[in-house]
């Protein structure tokens, strides 16, 4: 284990290398592309050949703080292609819905997508559980381990039931959410009875210790909590939240400790899935240079967005607001191994997730979440 976390670390370092020297090609006011993509030219292998690929982010907007790495991903990629591979970049809702990315993708609309599976999740556990979980990975190359550890049971479901080719299971970093609440939390028990928003598995943790867990859309939440109609919820990051102006409205802040979390660990911000008759098309070597590019958008995307939460949104946040971190250490746990074991228990690519998660975390040293998760499912007879 010592030896397989080591090799993590040396990839980690040389992506972020890597990556802080070609960060200087991209343009942070670069525009996005906004045409309706057209079909791509069929690719030769011709060395001199270039490539236009179409790329669709669903989980981007122009102008947003995940708007900057996707077009970093496309300089990376022309700089170690040699220029011989030029992507456009299709934020969501250009080209096609957030909703219809995915499938417009599988008709070939798109060559790449770069999509966290949100519209898919309710068809697969294991693709719900990649997608969101509680647990105690908060570090961008305790994700990066974590993603290539499962890559294995996410790419056999998207390419035999969705498809496409599985290109790469880590494209952005996205740090573990924080709680944010009009009123200071002690503890995780005085959440009984409060009107929270959330959504998805997150919902299931804040139901289980109490809540009452209502869903309002993202665009609406701030003036939720400004009216009173909300106590808490979570959402995001703690550098976005701040900026769309959460911290007036939510002053107080958690965030989650590393090796404990809260209700959702840190995670690979969508997977980078191509079309198969344009990948398959493609020279060895681009296919290469694309998926290095990805490991490494993930690296560096990792050290500046997991600087932005940890360091440097708690300044701004405490200039108005109060953040500190989520008290009741095994209650977070205890909670967490409760709904991984609810995910194992929808169907066998959840249960085969949960047993490879329950493998992590005890490779990666989380003996606390490891020995809550194993009891818990033994006491439901899915592990012996």
């Amino acid at each position: 284990m010592k030896k397989t976390f080591l090799a993590v670390i040396i990839v980690a370092v040389i992506a972020i290398v890597i990556g802080v020297l070609a960060i200087s090609t991209l343009s942070p006011t670069q525009p996005a592309q906004t045409s309706t993509p057209s079909p791509s030219p069929t690719p030769s292998q011709s060395p001199t050949t270039v490539y236009t690929l179409k790329l669709s982010i669903v989980f981007a907007v122009p102008g947003g703080v995940d708007a900057q790495w996707p077009r970093y991903f496309a300089s990376l990629v022309k700089n170690m292609t040699n220029g011989r591979v030029h992507i456009e970049i299709y934020y969501s809702g250009e080209g096609a819905a957030p909703t219809e990315a995915f499938e417009a993708t599988q008709q070939g609309v798109f060559d790449l997508i770069a999509a966290g599976l949100y519209y898919e999740t309710d068809k697969e556990a294991a693709l719900a559980l990649f997608h969101s979980r509680p647990g105690p990975l908060t570090t961008p190359w305790d994700v990066y381990y974590y993603a290539q550890r499962v890559e294995d049971i996410i790419k056999e479901i998207i390419e035999e039931k969705y498809g496409l080719v599985f290109v790469s299971s880590v494209f952005q970093y996205r740090p573990p959410e924080p709680f944010m609440s009009r009123v200071p939390i002690k503890s995780l028990k005085d959440l009984k009875g409060k009107m929270i928003r959330s959504t998805g598995m997150s919902a299931d943790f804040y139901t289980a210790l109490g809540g009452q867990v209502v869903f309002i859309p993202h665009g609406e939440i701030l003036q939720a909590l400004r009216l009173g109609n909300l106590d808490a919820c979570e959402s995001s990051d703690l550098y976005t939240n701040y900026k769309l102006g959460f911290a007036d409205a939510a002053k107080y802040a958690l965030l989650p400790k590393h090796g404990v979390g809260l209700h959702c660990e840190a995670l690979t911000l969508g997977v980078l899935l191509a079309y198969p008759k344009t990948w398959n098309a493609l020279p060895d070597d681009i296919k290469a240079a694309i998926k290095a590019a990805a490991e490494v958008t993930f690296m560096v995307s990792g050290y500046h967005m997991y600087r932005l939460q940890y360091i440097d949104a708690v300044k701004l946040w405490n200039a108005t607001g109060l953040v500190k971190y989520a008290p009741d250490d095994d209650l977070i746990i205890n909670t967490g191994a409760q709904i991984y074991v609810k995910y194992a228990k929808k169907d066998p690519t959840g249960l085969k997730m949960v047993l490879r998660t329950l493998e992590v975390f005890r490779e990666l040293g989380y003996n606390k979440w490891a020995d809550a998760l194993e009891k818990a499912l033994k006491e439901e007879g899915l592990l012996k």
